[in-house]
């Protein structure tokens, strides 16, 4: 049902901001008969944030890591091996060229 008697505010701009800082019911409607009767209406309820009941939070498995893949444990090493190889390249042209 769509009932208009009683207190109620009119809003007509379109963009009416509505401050919900009181505990009650609010009913919202829309101005159009035919958009209520249709079932564009609102309630909302203001509560105490202290009786506020949240519902339990619900934790979704995390999925298994993939294990590591057999050539990984060879990689970690890889770029310091390489460092050493070059430095040690480098350090015997130097030489060449110091003698």
């Amino acid at each position: 049902m769509c009932h208009t008697n009683g207190e109620h505010v009119e809003h007509h701009d379109g963009n009416t901001k509505v401050v919900l800082d009181k505990i009650g019911v609010y009913h919202f409607i829309s101005g159009t008969k035919r958009h209520c009767k249709m079932g564009l209406k609102l309630a909302v309820v203001v509560q105490n944030k202290h009786d506020l009941v949240l519902p339990p939070l619900i934790t979704m498995p995390m999925p298994p890591s993939p294990s590591p893949s057999p050539n990984s444990s060879g990689n970690k090493g890889g770029a310091a091996g390489l460092g050493f190889i070059m430095w040690l390249g480098v350090s015997l042209v130097m030489m060449m060229f110091l003698i």
